[in-house]
Formats: structure tokens, sequence, C-alpha cells
């Protein structure tokens, strides 16, 4: 298939450039700080976009959140520009909001909630995509995802399995020895990529899914720091934080933000991305120790 792929320089987009680029035709597009699309960014007429390119990190006052939509509204204009007929588009898991319930992962069907500036920038962009594929007759796949693990990433934890690999403890919370979260591993990100490039091949029929793309089941924090601090044959010792100073640093503003990542429940539900890719996902433990 010929894929033209925004975002390409991040953590994922990076991986995906290379990963696809074994089977498929890949060009880049960057659609950031362009007032209006032009001949310069007509390619050849791909099959697909993949639209990766976000703000992120950097998205922190309202005026991003709508630099975000214009992207969105760039991505959409690029394919009506390229006759491109499908759109897949990396949402986020914080749609639904910060924290999920014990034992109840967010499903597709789930009301959205969201809190965070960059998951309502995602939100909104949802919203006018799925209008403007409607009306255009694009096909549109809208995977919205966990927090993406790379263990090579600075992400929190990351950070975590790197002071395990590196000074070989482990540091652990009570809170988020309990706790319930869901990744994405590297292994599942090409299964799903995969499932859905073959989705759109094989349809005959107008696509516009939400799903939730994730591994398999869930794990606490503390599990995913020792399964990283594993995958890298290294038996940490584990240093348990008391309980009275968990309670007095999670009080501190500084902390408080960076102590709930790490110890709430944000679980979601991965079955309808199962069956409707057709694929069978790993677990998040098992997928690190084979890498």
């Amino acid at each position: 298939m010929k894929i033209a792929l925004s975002g390409s320089s991040g953590s994922i987009g990076t991986l995906l450039k290379k990963y696809l680029a074994k089977e498929h035709n890949i060009s880049t597009i960057s659609f950031r700080g362009k007032q209006d699309i032009n001949e310069e960014m007509l390619v050849n007429r791909n099959d697909v976009l993949i639209h990766l390119a976000s703000l992120n990190a950097n998205l922190t006052s309202d005026s991003d959140r709508l630099l975000e939509l214009d992207i969105a509204k760039n991505a959409i204009k690029y394919c009506k520009k390229n006759e491109i007929k499908s759109l897949i588009f990396f949402s986020t898991s914080q749609v639904y909001g910060s924290e999920s319930l014990k034992d109840k992962p967010f499903k597709e069907t789930d009301p959205c909630h969201s809190k965070t500036l960059y998951s309502l920038a995602k939100l909104d962009c949802e919203i006018f995509l799925s209008q403007e594929c409607k009306e255009n007759n694009i096909n549109l796949i809208i995977l919205r995802l966990c927090p993406f693990i790379d263990i090579k990433s600075n992400s929190k934890i990351a950070f975590l399995g790197k002071l395990a690999k590196n000074l070989k403890i482990s540091i652990e919370f009570s809170k988020a020895n309990i706790n319930t979260r869901s990744f994405l591993t590297e292994r599942n990100l090409y299964l799903i990529i995969d499932g859905v490039l073959n989705l759109i091949r094989k349809s005959d029929l107008l696509l516009h899914e939400k799903i939730n793309i994730g591994d398999r089941g869930q794990v606490s924090t503390n599990e995913i720091v020792n399964a990283i601090a594993a995958a890298y044959s290294i038996k940490p010792i584990r240093i348990r934080v008391p309980k009275i100073f968990e309670l007095i640093t999670s009080k501190m503003p500084v902390i408080r933000n960076l102590y709930q990542n790490l110890t709430s429940n944000h679980a979601v539900d991965v079955n309808l991305a199962e069956v409707t890719l057709g694929i069978k996902l790993l677990q998040t433990k098992q997928s690190i120790l084979n890498d």
C-alpha cells in the first residue's frame, strides 16, 4: 500500500516508519505551521494517511488546543487534495477521563469525560474528523491509544525502569502495587497497525471505527517497572516507600501529578480491537520480556 505518515519524527512515528517501510511505500508529511495545503503537499496518490502529528506535551494552552485542531483540518485537506480514501487517526484513551474504576476498564461505548488540555484537543479532533470523513466518504479509524511503553524513552515509567537497570533498585509505592493500568508495547503496536491496514484493504463498506488500542490485560505500575528490569536481566533491590511518606509527598503540588500518574487506575478494554482487527494481543509483561 502507499501510505502517507504525519508525525514521523515522534517515538511512535519513528517506529512505524521503519516497520511499515518493509512492506509498504511510505512518504512523510508535516502539517504543522501550514496555513493551507498547497501544491507542494501533493504527492503520489496514497491509499492511506496515518495521522500521528500532535503537539503532545507542548500542548499547554487553549491556543495550543486550537492549533491541534488546525493540524487535523490540514490532514483532512490533504486527504481531499490527494484523493486519499482512508485516514487512521491516533487519539488517546485519556478522552474517557484520567482514571477508570477498579475492575471496570473503559470501553468504546463509554462516555468521554476529557479533563486535560491534551485529551480535550484529541476529542475535538475526533469530532471534527468524524464529521468530515462521513461527508467526504473517507474511511476513518480512530485509535484511542494507551500510554506507549518504550523502555528507551524518557517517560515516567521508563525512567523508573532505568533506575532498576542502572542502579539495581526498584522504587515501589504501596498504591502502585494494586492499581490497574493499560499500556501499549511495540510488538502490539505492529500487530494493531497491520490489522487496521488489512481491515481497510478488505472492506467494501465505508469504515467509521473508534477502537481502544493497548496490550491485553492490565498491570500495576510496580509490575511494569519490574518487567522492564527483567527485560534487562536485572533483579533490582525493591525499596518500598513508607505509606506516611507517600501521604505527605502526594499532597505536595510538585509531586502530586507524578504520584497520581504512577498510582491511579487507567485501564481499557481491548476486546473490540481483537475482534474487529482479527488479532491476538500480547500481555504487557509478555510483550516486554519477548522484545
